[in-house]
């Protein structure tokens, strides 16, 4: 009797073990059948490309954990679709610190997209910085034909972006430039102003001395002659002073205006004509969500 018993309290305990593992077991099965759901259908909404939708899925589906590398990819690149470029690049840039190195080629390719990108958003902005985000695609593009040598999307990205570079550092140097002049403008126009003062001080006529006879009075009438020429001389210098800085003026503002006329045709040419972003290719096949068998 008493070891029947025992079998007894021992059968329960094994019940209960089995019903918390069973128990266990289903939850996490629930918990992958709903990442797995989430995941198909925000990757649909991508494909029609609505964006919101579908990165709020994927979000979701990250607070799982379970695939995680393939699910910051599709955020990643749901996110680069969207615009918003520094959410992306964050997202791409875990996957590269996680385990899934066949994912590797994919993420730099689009990581370069998203950086080439983003350093446009800058270009009105912080040339600088514009700059140097472009730089970091270039070695993204890099890593990206290192891993995939028959990749020729990334190569022909890399030439894009070199010229895209190129253009923008131009861009700096002609405006640094224009700033150069505008300063040396104004500092020639305070010298010149102080040069004026300083012969207006030197040319202004004494007081008149009350006449004592006549010779007196022609010697007077003969100093105010002189000082009246060296005043006639000190307007007409000034005149001509005047009209130089006045045609230097045109002369700066002329050069100013090509500058911007310059500047304008290549932002027309860049924003505008095809021709200006060299047919960037932003393709589909590689930044579409990654097909798993879940």
């Amino acid at each position: 009797m008493a070891i029947g018993c025992w079998d007894y309290f021992v059968g329960i305990k094994f019940m209960k073990i089995f019903g918390c593992i069973l128990a266990l077991f289903l939850l996490m099965t629930h918990s992958w059948a709903s990442q797995e759901s989430q995941v198909r259908e925000a990757n649909e909404l991508f494909k029609k490309q609505q964006w919101d939708k579908a990165i709020d899925l994927y979000k979701n589906a990250l607070e799982q954990k379970k695939n995680a590398d393939i699910i910051h990819y599709d955020l990643g690149t749901a996110l680069y679709k969207k615009g918003d470029y520094d959410q992306s690049i964050e997202h791409l840039k875990k996957v590269l610190s996680g385990k899934d190195s066949k994912l590797s080629s994919k993420v730099y390719y689009n990581l370069g997209n998203a950086l080439y990108k983003k350093g446009q958003t800058l270009e009105n902005s912080n040339l600088d910085e514009a700059v140097r985000s472009m730089q970091e695609s270039l070695v993204d593009y890099n890593k990206t034909s290192e891993l995939n040598t028959k990749d020729e999307d990334a190569k022909y990205n890399h030439s894009v972006v070199e010229k895209e570079i190129e253009r923008l550092n131009k861009k700096k140097q002609q405006q640094q430039s224009q700033q150069s002049q505008q300063s040396q403008n104004k500092q020639n126009s305070s010298s010149q102003s102080n040069q004026q003062n300083k012969e207006n001080s030197q040319n202004k006529e004494p007081p008149q001395q009350p006449l004592k006879d006549n010779q007196s009075n022609q010697e007077d009438q003969k100093g105010q002659d002189q000082q009246s020429n060296q005043a006639q001389s000190a307007k007409d210098r000034e005149k001509s002073a005047q009209s130089k800085q006045n045609q230097n003026a045109i002369s700066q503002q002329k050069d100013l205006e090509k500058a911007q006329a310059k500047e304008m045709l290549e932002d027309y040419q860049k924003e505008e004509e095809p021709k200006g972003l060299l047919n960037f290719k932003d393709r589909n096949q590689g930044e579409v969500h990654v097909e798993k068998d879940w």
